[in-house]
């Protein structure tokens, strides 16, 4: 039954333009009341790897892929960062492995289009550094973006990637101050998951 789904996405998809088998694994994060959005060409394609969920008021995405960090935060809410350290604790098939990433703030768009639209809403930066305060802003059901990535501790505006070849493990975020009150670092746990879909060439 598998394949023939798989088949008919396929003649579908080529008589109305051109696609490809796309077929990968990804670390899939996992959080209490988690949307996981796909990361390429504005969360219309690919691995469904950036997971998007609420925490004490404000809403937080997180992807592997350059350290991705996202605080998005409505109206009248206000964050801080207490550090700017993300931390693994996995295992691979070589074994155990603890890293530590630095995450720095970024322009929209630094890591290309593959934001959904969902994450659209901008806003002056007028924070000090890279910890904040961080201002809330609404449209609609959307809230204001802080997008930040995983960076060189020796070179900054250089971008590193937490490692793709963990089988399952946890994450753990930087402890914030929000409307006031700290809340300390959360941990998430991950897992390798397979991935496979028919994809536009083109988005």
């Amino acid at each position: 039954m598998r394949s023939l789904r798989i088949m008919l996405a396929l003649t579908g998809c080529l008589t109305a333009s051109a696609c490809v088998p796309m077929s990968s694994t990804y670390e899939r994060i996992d959080a209490s009341d988690a949307v996981h959005i796909k990361n390429v060409c504005r969360g219309t394609v690919g691995p469904p790897s950036t997971v998007y969920y609420p925490y004490h008021g404000i809403y937080i995405s997180l992807d592997f892929s350059s350290t991705q960090f996202g605080l998005h935060i409505p109206e009248g809410m206000t964050v801080q960062l207490n550090d700017n350290t993300i931390k693994i604790d996995g295992v691979s098939q070589s074994g155990h492995l603890e890293q530590s990433v630095h995450i720095k703030r970024f322009k929209q768009g630094a890591a290309g289009n593959n934001d959904p639209p969902q994450f659209g809403v901008t806003a002056p930066y007028t924070s000090p550094d890279d910890l904040g305060p961080f201002e809330g802003r609404s449209v609609g059901n959307r809230y204001v973006y802080y997008f930040f990535m995983g960076v060189d501790e020796i070179l900054p505006n250089r971008t590193v990637s937490l490692p793709f070849d963990l089988l399952y493990g946890t994450i753990e975020l930087p402890a914030m101050t929000i409307n006031a009150q700290r809340y300390e670092r959360q941990t998430l746990p991950f897992k390798q998951t397979s991935y496979f879909e028919i994809s536009p060439v083109n988005c």
